[in-house]
């Protein structure tokens, strides 16, 4: 039986992780203002797109636009051939970069910014991380809720003393049902979705996710940018 539903509810980024973590053979219809695109997965990723005449990866960044229609998921379905190599988390986070890009208009020098020999480090992370698509902002906090770092809007204080807050809890948490070290907390509402993740020198990363922001395929981009300033 095919699993039916809107992408109001869940959208195609989310749909396109689920699949592919959990190595779905099948076949994803999507019908959006008389159009109509099918996406095939196999052995944990995307292998073929078809839209209209158009076949491939840029076929996936047009569809990752599409904010409403409806989908169809039947289980079991092959891809009749391959068009797409590209892993499918590289996929979702190039079409969220082209969105952003289209949307901010010319894209600035983060490069330079960051190697500023001014910037502190915990800067320096949040500055790099502000610029991966999915990203709208980043903070770095101690303990304490003190800001140390950030590319956030609104009220960096306040976003620090609730990051802080939520990574105390957390590792309370993980010590309770001793599950060890905790790596990252995910919290998603109808408004948007955050991160917190434990950082350098016991510090807490706080992250603010684009509504549709793939959170797995962002996870790894968030351990990279650590990773290159320990």
């Amino acid at each position: 039986m095919a699993l039916k539903g809107d992408l109001k509810d869940m959208s195609l980024s989310s749909l396109i992780s689920i699949n592919c973590n959990e190595m779905n053979q099948a076949r994803l219809t999507i019908r959006h203002q008389g159009r109509e695109a099918a996406l095939f997965f196999a052995d944990g990723n995307i292998a073929h797109v078809v839209l209209d005449s158009q076949e491939g990866e840029e076929a996936i960044y047009e569809l990752l636009t599409w904010e409403e229609g409806e989908f169809e998921l039947e289980q079991g379905v092959a891809p009749p051939k391959r068009t797409v190599t590209t892993g499918w988390s590289r996929l979702l986070l190039e079409g969220m970069r082209r969105m952003d890009e289209s949307a901010a208009g010319p894209e600035v020098d983060w490069d330079e910014v960051e190697m500023s020999e001014t910037d502190q480090t915990a800067e320096r992370i949040v500055r790099a991380l502000k610029r991966v698509p999915g990203i709208d902002g980043a903070l770095i906090c101690s303990r304490q809720g003190e800001v140390l770092g950030q590319k956030m809007a609104g009220d960096p204080a306040k976003e620090a003393a609730l990051t802080a807050f939520v990574g105390r809890r957390s590792e309370e948490l993980g010590f309770l049902l001793c599950a060890g070290q905790w790596e990252r907390l995910i919290l998603s509402g109808q408004a948007r979705k955050a991160m917190v993740v434990p950082c350098r020198e016991s510090n807490y990363l706080g992250l603010v996710l684009g509504r549709r922001a793939p959170v797995e395929a962002l996870i790894e981009s968030v351990r990279t940018t650590l990773r290159r300033y320990e």
